[in-house]
């Protein structure tokens, strides 16, 4: 969620060089530069940032170098650093949310030290290599710590291969758990750690209970995030650490700042150290199980041939062509990061619970979505990318609500309370619309109408602000607020009122697009009074625009000009004053007809659009629905040719945020974009790339839908004219059951708008 401008990697991963398959194109180091605040264009300040995730697609636990040590407001990695820490095993999904249960592992020679700052080794990005599903790195700088560590992650473990100098005595530290009384956020439960080195079977296990935003949700527990690290060779001594006191011999401890260290004999020759890492949510013994299951022998190259595999076969679900090498390395590396969220939660038929704090059976779970801003690309993407798993995302999200009583807004791994709405709502009328069943709709929908009906505890007694990122203690601290803050004013006013809720106007409107995705899944369910209410209050929108402007409402009616970021969600008015999505046509209206609306837009692009946060993200799409669209198609470009770069000083315009900032890229890439999920419906813009293929698995029938784009270029950006399958698309718009039902949507690109492609109303 807020971003602006990164710097990018100027070195090039092994592989790329020679790139003939998509795995081959993803640079997992792109705006991996530190994180710049910036106010441009906004009244909000953003920070961009993403991260080299090597995980499995949708890996349960991911695997990064760490250069300085991870909490919210702080990547793990940033390749201005000079100095590894370690490396670590993440649950860390976004910049502004917590990790938990994480565990790291740092090699070192002589003498063993487990402080983070006094150990860390120089590295160089010339020895650093980094693919998504393997990472190479030799830091140090002297030829006894000269030490290259390599690793390849499977969906729930990783095997590592550490090589040391000739002749020295290695060790391996593992941190266990953390203290955080000098973070910067200090709200941090404690992370009661525990360590045990079994030293006659080269293994170490542990558990912590950290969650970095546990202050934000109700008590866990049970909670803990496992580990099983076995080593193939012998321990020749081992210690422990607690508050930063080693206790050498000591095999067994617990603490809250905790680590162990395991030494190995001196080898002449080649001097090697393999581990094998498996992690868990539900126990010490589901961890060595996941680690029998995932890593059973010690051959790291065959474990990153099968990550490669994995990915290569997610990523070439969309196959691009053309000429701009450059544009394929971003396309396929946000390809890769899209893939990445929700996370793997279910461990061969179990899975741990934060909203119930206890383990249940079932195959069906993930985690960490980060939902306002993923609902608006990111999930739709994966209903063409990987279907087969969207009724199961929508499964685990039913599992929440039934777990603890209602559906999340941001699980991580239960709930926080961050960002405002409803937003599972759209994501299960979105999946309901576009044809995947396969989860339990009167469930789904007993679940959204209570979002949209019921008012939370202490609802008109608590303003409910967007929980913010720097320890501000104003989460649900177990009051849940996962539905929609001042909903009693809502339903009573048809908006929600200043003076008894923050973030007002950007409520209102959010809400009223979870009103219309409501609806559908009322008419789905066979709620015909329901359906009825829900379409009614989806136009609640227009009771806080008027005459062109955003506005917030009072109790008593009284229009008042919106304060940054108090009646706005992260930003100004103008970040919200066209999030009617649903009902574009109505929108228009709110601006005197289509001309004021035109004249918004303009004035919007000239002067205030920041992309990267979400909210405005299908403001170029607008252009569509009023007959302008070649306006569309060069606002599009312009974005995909400068907010996104392989290259330079550019990289990405916004944090990550769960591949919604990468999503957006793909289907502009790729020429349409999903303005309204849940109508089934995109809105056509520029295509990127000479063709593009995608494959359509199941549970849809196996189909290849591809879009060509004859004489495009970087100048050639306007649509001439437009063919669905064969016959001529007048209208900027496709369906998507044309996708899934396979066929061709072919352009004729040109330097100049064609005004007549599209302008029909």
């Amino acid at each position: 969620m807020r971003s602006r401008v990164a710097s990018v990697c100027m070195w090039v991963p092994l592989g790329m060089l020679m790139a003939a398959e998509p795995v081959d194109y993803v640079n997992p180091l792109i705006g991996t530069g530190a994180p710049k605040r910036s106010s441009e264009g906004s009244h909000v300040a953003i920070i961009t940032s993403t991260v080299p995730s090597i995980a499995a697609p949708f890996g349960m636990t991911q695997w990064l170098p760490l250069t300085r040590l991870n909490e919210p407001g702080r990547v793990v990695y940033d390749s201005g650093d000079t100095h590894l820490l370690g490396f670590i095993g993440s649950h860390h999904p976004a910049i502004w949310m917590g990790d938990y249960g994480q565990v790291s592992l740092m090699p070192g020679t002589g003498e063993v030290v487990v402080d983070f700052e006094r150990r860390k080794q120089p590295f160089s990005h010339a020895e650093e290599s980094c693919t998504p599903y393997a990472y190479k790195v030799t830091m140090g700088d002297r030829p006894e710590t000269r030490i290259t560590t390599e690793f390849a992650p499977t969906v729930r473990s990783v095997i590592m291969r550490f090589t040391f100098p000739a002749g020295q005595a290695p060790h391996v530290v593992v941190d266990a758990s953390r203290e955080y009384s000098q973070a910067r956020y200090a709200d941090h439960t404690p992370a009661d750690g525990w360590v045990k080195i079994d030293a006659a079977a080269n293994e170490i296990v542990g558990y912590n209970k950290d969650r970095h935003y546990a202050h934000l949700g109700a008590a866990k527990p049970n909670f803990a995030g496992y580990f099983v690290i076995r080593f193939d060779r012998p321990v020749a001594a081992c210690g422990t650490a607690a508050g930063g006191v080693i206790t050498a011999g000591s095999n067994e401890a617990r603490a809250d700042q905790l680590s162990a260290y395991v030494r190995f004999a001196a080898a002449a020759g080649t001097n090697v150290v393999t581990a094998r890492i498996g992690t868990s949510f539900i126990s010490v013994e589901q961890a060595r199980e996941n680690l029998r299951r995932e890593i059973p022998g010690w051959d790291l190259g065959e474990v990153s041939a099968q990550g490669r595999a994995a990915w290569n076969g997610q990523l070439s679900r969309l196959r691009v062509e053309g000429r701009d090498e450059d544009a394929k390395h971003v396309f396929y590396t946000c390809l890769y990061h899209a893939h990445l969220y929700p996370r793997t939660f279910s461990e061969y038929g179990r899975y741990y619970s934060a909203f119930d704090d206890a383990v249940h059976a079932g195959e069906h779970a993930y985690n960490d979505y980060s939902l306002w801003d993923t609902f608006r690309a990111l999930h739709p993407l994966l209903t063409l990318t990987a279907p087969e798993r969207v009724a199961p995302m929508v499964t685990s999200l039913l599992q929440m609500y039934r777990e603890g009583g209602w559906l999340p807004l941001w699980p991580n791994p239960g709930y926080t309370g961050m960002m405002i709405g409803s937003p599972a709502d759209s994501l299960i009328a979105d999946a309901w619309q576009k044809g995947l069943r396969g989860f339990d709709l009167a469930l789904a929908y007993e679940a959204v109408r209570k979002s949209a009906m019921v008012p939370q505890a202490g609802d008109t007694g608590k303003k409910w602000p967007n929980v913010g990122p720097f320890g501000s203690g104003l989460g649900c601290n177990g009051d849940k607020p996962e539905t929609r803050g001042g909903l009693t004013g809502y339903m009573k006013l048809g908006y929600v009122p200043a003076e008894m809720c923050l973030e007002s106007s950007s409520r209102t409107l959010e809400y009223a697009y979870e009103d219309f995705c409501d609806a559908l899944l009322a008419r789905a369910a066979g709620k015909s009074d329901d359906d009825a209410l829900f379409t009614a209050r989806s136009r609640n929108y227009r009771n806080v625009i008027k005459d062109g402007k955003l506005w917030a409402r009072t109790t008593a009616g009284e229009w008042i000009v919106p304060k940054v970021e108090v009646d706005i969600t992260e930003g100004e008015a103008w970040s919200y004053l066209f999030c009617a999505m649903h009902d574009v046509p109505g929108l228009v209206g709110c601006f005197g007809g289509r001309d004021g609306f035109i004249a918004k837009l303009d004035e919007n692009f000239a002067k205030h659009n920041v992309h990267g946060n979400e909210p405005q993200h299908h403001y170029p799409y607008l252009y569509d629905y009023v007959g302008q669209p070649w306006k569309t198609q060069a606002v599009v470009r312009e974005y995909l040719a400068t907010k996104y770069r392989n290259s330079g000083s550019g990289g990405y315009d916004g944090d990550e945020d769960c591949g919604q900032m990468s999503a957006w890229y793909v289907f502009s890439a790729l020429g349409f974009y999903p303005v309204a999920p849940g109508s089934g419906e995109y809105a056509i813009g520029s295509p990127l790339f000479d063709a593009a293929t995608v494959t359509i698995g199941a549970p849809y029938a196996p189909a290849v839908f591809k879009v060509v784009a004859q004489n495009q270029s970087a100048e050639n950006r306007y649509i001439q004219s437009a063919l669905l399958n064969g016959a001529p698309l007048e209208r900027p718009f496709l369906r998507h059951a044309d996708i899934v039902k396979g066929g061709t949507l072919a352009f004729t690109m040109g330097p100049r708008p064609n005004e007549a492609w599209g302008a029909a109303k």
